[in-house]
């Protein structure tokens, strides 16, 4: 193939895969990369002033792959020369030499944003680079020129007309004559330009620097009330000095928007559904409000429709609803979302399956609000919903279990901990849920666990006016997990995991012909014994010790028999020596209620075992602030912190202290299978107790928490 002369040298260094070598041949060159560039060189060969600009010139060129312009000529049309220019700066500049803009040789110099992530990526806009190519050559003239490969075409916001006081515009100037840029139809945003003018906040949007701006779409109107957006609503969608294009934003990041102040902290961050189906999502997040009905505490998520738009100062996003505005009931919350919304599927399955006892507590709360636990759409669309559609009560009962009588925001679950983990009666009589949460590098992850099923918050407080909304990764109250798998997953079982993955004993907990009731301590119960005892709990975690921690986890467990708190207790109570205590691997239980204690003898139990710290001799302890239940072995007690969390091979009970002896780290191992769950009643270790030690611990054990 023979090109003009014109194009030679840029064919050249479109090729070109490393600093020009003038003994690689141009047919190497061709060979090499035409199935990559081929059709981005086919619109530079078209375009008059790029093609001239080659021979006699100093520039770069950032050429986007065949696949992307096949993409953007099947979702936006035909690629113009307005677009090809836009590709072209007349500096030459290396990926290293980049600085946060460039100009190009477009009318009015438009500029390419260039943004650098913290996985050493970089992107023009919202295209990224490819780092394994940057092609620096000199033309004819000896002029430097360099070539960057992106994986998307660079779309520059132009007029459809020839009026030169809109070529490249600020933000101010694209939200006064949007329709002039072809923003018209489902995204015209003429409203929220109209409230801007009135409230006299149109110079925000033509500050000069580096920000990104969010404009809702006029359709967001037909559900929310314009007079809902005001000043300090329209500085909640500028997010000042960042300019934040979609693929190279950092996920969850909060940025401070032009709205915060002390008395109304305003965050806005982006985030993506699991889905990963090219939407994206925009959250601000108001921490505190001045009180007035317009500027709620909570969270408003909302979708971008259309994003991207390069402005001469910085970025522009449409987005579906606004910002900060809080103005609807939790149910018309979640009815309000479109298909494919945070909340659909679950409004859908209220309303097409829910009794109208479950619809009357959503759409008539108390006067103490209300908050529902969401799962995602992802969660509800898996084969487990089918199984519980086609039993109403029971759907009813997991529906309740995701409800709760009045509203619980992220704060009072981080208010506590895992010594104290918050807890709150449900929706479902005598159901309650337990809540956690893990602290990594200051962000927090909550957790929620309801029937046996723990899960994550993915987003809490999603903002009403009569309460609020947490979104979670699975459907509470239906249990998926064995034993095993629920001790690996819960965070206030790590410990107990890893102990007991010590000679692979927890393995038995994946047995599904066998039946379990397992106490399992809490991360907390463990921390005790590292606190009181410092070698002995490095001895059961060394790894060589296994049979320790073995035998102390058999004296929680029993074996083929399922029960819960409530039958626990009722065994414990009862007469019948045949059922009187509950036999476990290695001893005896006892679950005692807090109710089944006299008044004198909670004072006792509570000052030696009560969770608050401040309880003294002679005081009577707050007694409505304990845990419900406590289980008992030999003279050791714990109290149980989360009761019956089903699985699918049988039954967990977190406690707050570990039951053991001891001469349960004093011991000479005879057996032949440690790994391996023995029957109820049948020892196979034989201990040899230190006296010292025993009376060091009586004491300590005496007096714990």
């Amino acid at each position: 193939m023979w090109f003009p002369k014109a194009s030679l040298l840029w064919s050249i260094l479109l090729y070109l895969p490393v600093i020009i070598n003038a003994q690689q041949s141009l047919e190497t060159l061709m060979l090499r990369h035409t199935d990559v560039l081929s059709e981005f060189l086919e619109l530079v060969r078209s375009s008059p002033f790029v093609n001239a600009s080659l021979p006699w010139r100093s520039l770069t060129l950032f050429a986007p792959t065949n696949t992307a312009i096949r993409e953007y000529v099947q979702t936006r049309g035909k690629i113009d020369n307005y677009t090809v220019t836009y590709h072209l700066a007349n500096v030459a500049k290396t990926v290293a030499e980049l600085e946060e803009f460039i100009s190009t040789e477009l009318s009015g110099n438009p500029p390419i944003w260039v943004t650098r992530t913290a996985n050493n990526e970089i992107f023009l806009n919202d295209a990224k680079i490819d780092l394994r190519n940057d092609f620096h050559g000199k033309n004819d003239r000896g002029m430097d020129q360099v070539l960057h490969i992106i994986d998307r075409v660079l779309e520059p916001t132009v007029p459809e007309s020839s009026d030169s006081n809109l070529i490249n515009p600020d933000a101010k100037k694209f939200l006064e004559r949007s329709s002039a840029y072809n923003i018209t139809g489902p995204h015209s945003i003429t409203m929220f330009a109209s409230k801007a003018k009135t409230l006299n906040k149109m110079d925000m949007f033509r500050t000069i620097g580096r920000h990104t701006f969010f404009i809702p779409v006029d359709e967001a109107f037909k559900r929310i009330q314009l007079n809902t957006v005001d000043a300090k609503v329209i500085d909640g969608h500028v997010i000042p000095n960042h300019v934040i294009f979609l693929r190279p934003s950092e996920l969850k990041r909060q940025y401070e928007t032009a709205a915060f102040s002390s008395s109304l902290p305003v965050f806005v961050e982006f985030d993506r559904p699991e889905t990963n189906d090219g939407r994206w999502i925009v959250r601000s997040d108001t921490r505190s409000a001045d009180g007035d009905a317009f500027h709620r505490k909570g969270v408003v998520q909302t979708e971008v429709v259309r994003g991207n738009i390069p402005v001469k100062n910085g970025v522009v996003h449409l987005i579906s609803k606004p910002l900060v505005v809080i103005d609807s009931t939790v149910y018309d919350t979640m009815a309000n979302e479109k298909e494919n919304g945070p909340t659909y599927e679950f409004y859908r399955l209220i309303k097409d399956y829910a009794s109208e006892e479950v619809k009357d507590l959503l759409t008539k709360p108390g006067s103490d609000g209300i908050t529902v636990f969401v799962p995602s759409n992802e969660a509800l669309r898996t084969p487990t919903l089918n199984i519980i559609k086609s039993n109403a009560t029971q759907l009813n009962e997991i529906l309740r279990l995701h409800i709760v009588m009045r509203t619980v925001t992220s704060d009072n679950i981080t208010e506590t901990n895992e010594r104290s983990p918050f807890q709150i009666q449900t929706a479902l009589k005598n159901k309650k849920l337990f809540f956690n949460y893990i602290n990594t590098e200051g962000r927090k992850t909550l957790y929620v666990e309801g029937g046996g099923v723990n899960a994550t918050i993915t987003q809490p407080d999603v903002g009403a006016i009569n309460g609020v909304i947490h979104m979670i990764d699975r459907i509470l109250g239906y249990a998926d997990q064995d034993i095993y798998e629920k001790l690996k997953t819960d965070p206030m079982l790590q410990m107990t995991f890893r102990l007991t993955s010590q000679d692979d004993f927890n393995k038995q907990f994946q047995d599904i012909n066998k039946r379990f009731t397992l106490f399992a301590p809490s991360n907390v119960a463990w921390e005790k014994i590292y606190r009181i005892a410092p070698s002995e709990y490095k001895k059961l975690t060394m790894g060589s010790f296994g049979y320790h921690v073995s035998r102390i986890i058999q004296r929680h467990t029993i074996v083929n028999r399922v029960y819960t708190i409530e039958q626990m207790r009722e065994l414990s109570t009862n007469a019948s020596e045949q059922a009187y205590p509950i036999q476990a691997v290695h001893g005896l239980l006892k679950v005692v209620h807090k109710e089944d204690v006299d008044w004198k003898g909670r004072d006792r139990f509570y000052r030696q075992y009560g969770t608050s710290p401040n309880n003294v001799e002679g005081q009577r302890p707050d007694f409505s602030q304990a845990f419900d239940y406590t289980v008992t072995w030999a003279n050791e007690r714990a109290q149980v912190v989360r009761p019956n969390i089903i699985c699918t091979n049988g039954i967990i009970h977190i406690i707050d202290t570990v039951l053991m002896k001891p001469d349960d780290v004093t011991v000479a191992y005879t057996a032949s299978s440690p790994a391996s769950m023995p029957s109820p009643g049948i020892s196979s270790v034989y201990v040899i107790p230190s006296f010292s030690l025993l009376l060091i611990f009586s004491n300590i054990f005496t007096g714990l928490l």
